[in-house]
């Protein structure tokens, strides 16, 4: 069994073709001037990347560690019950399931840091005549807690979440609209996150749209949020969306999950525009116009849980821009150009972990 994989390398014979890694297309060259140990060192992450049958032989180990041992052989992923997957960890420093449970709440320093940087935005708006809208989605462990396992337990009441929505509303006027409950509620309705995601469904989605509408239905006349009926809908077979699943190349297997995809609503097609002299490269940006929307032109920086909720903002509002920015920063000369009435910052709560980032731009 161990010589198989070094035969089919050596002979080409069944290569696969869709590893999930970056493959390495030519073997380093040996006896370099850099060194034979280091020229050994580049051999052995060329052959790891162009192994042939590495994908199936790592899904194989995988799948016995999942089903027979229980016990996630990714470190970010951890295996709940009822074969329900939830994000251990986004990297080094933040801990989703570490966050969920309260191990660390903000410290006073931390909170008043967060106050202050959305109490800036908030002043520079109002003094435009523009509202500011916080949302903040819950992790999907907060939602659907039975699902994960015996051995993690709430450590304190309460989240970093509930800080900043009580600290917000004890010391501004800065509407903060809070989905946990909204979401708990209706849970059992209809699922509103994926067992094999970390992120929520369509459903889940249209319910933190609703409430977006809700909001500004309050400033705006015959602002009203379309039924989640109003949206075609097609089941797939979802290895592309399934985040967790990929990450124990599962996705096909032990994980395998058919999931909702929605559509525009018949008739109505939002024109995609070009952004024009957006200069942040790494900030994923996209801008609609529809003629028949009734909500103002919206700003929306989100992260990927905002990706969700795109066709349905785009049905609505007349136009809006979308940028896609996990540092979750404030973007003045933009709003001077574009004169948004509206802007909304869509935060998934495990984003909370640390302070935010901010780029150095001349406010006034």
């Amino acid at each position: 069994m161990i010589s198989i994989p070094l035969f089919l390398k050596f002979t080409e014979i069944g290569r696969d073709k869709n590893l999930m890694e970056k493959k390495i297309k030519t073997a380093p060259e040996m006896f370099s001037e850099n060194g034979l140990f280091a020229d050994l060192k580049a051999y052995e992450k060329y052959f790891e990347k162009s192994l042939s049958h590495r994908q199936s032989l790592l899904s194989f180990w995988n799948y016995l560690y999942a089903k027979y041992i229980g016990i996630s052989p990714v470190d970010r992923v951890i295996l709940g019950k009822n074969r329900w997957l939830f994000l251990k960890r986004l990297n080094e420093s933040g801990s989703e399931i570490d966050y969920s449970i309260s191990v660390e709440k903000f410290k006073n320093g931390e909170l008043r840091y967060w106050f202050r940087l959305f109490n800036e935005r908030y002043r520079f708006l109002k003094k435009r005549g523009i509202h500011l809208l916080l949302v903040i989605v819950p992790n999907k462990s907060t939602i659907y807690t039975e699902h994960l396992p015996e051995r993690i337990k709430r450590v304190t009441a309460g989240t970093r979440a509930d800080q900043i929505t009580k600290y917000f509303r004890n010391h501004s006027d800065i509407p903060v609209l809070n989905l946990r409950e909204l979401l708990l509620s209706k849970k059992k309705e209809r699922r509103v996150y994926h067992r094999t995601d970390s992120h929520w469904t369509f459903f889940g989605a249209w319910l933190g749209y609703r409430e977006i509408i809700k909001h500004f239905s309050k400033y705006y006349n015959g602002v009203e949020a379309k039924r989640f009926e109003d949206f075609p809908k097609k089941i797939i077979k979802g290895p592309s969306m399934a985040d967790l699943a990929s990450m124990l190349t599962l996705q096909n297997s032990l994980y395998s999950e058919k999931l909702e995809r929605i559509f525009f609503p018949r008739g109505l097609k939002p024109k995609k525009i070009h952004l024009k002299n957006f200069k942040y490269k790494k900030i994923r940006k996209s801008y609609f116009r529809n003629n028949n929307g009734v909500l103002p032109k919206t700003l929306m920086i989100h992260d990927s849980f905002g990706l969700v909720m795109k066709k349905y903002m785009a049905s609505t509002c007349s136009e809006i821009i979308f940028l896609l920015d996990w540092g979750f920063n404030f973007f003045p000369q933009l709003i001077e150009r574009e004169k948004p009435s509206i802007v909304i910052y869509e935060i998934a709560e495990r984003f909370f972990y640390r302070p935010a980032k901010h780029l150095p731009q001349n406010r006034k």
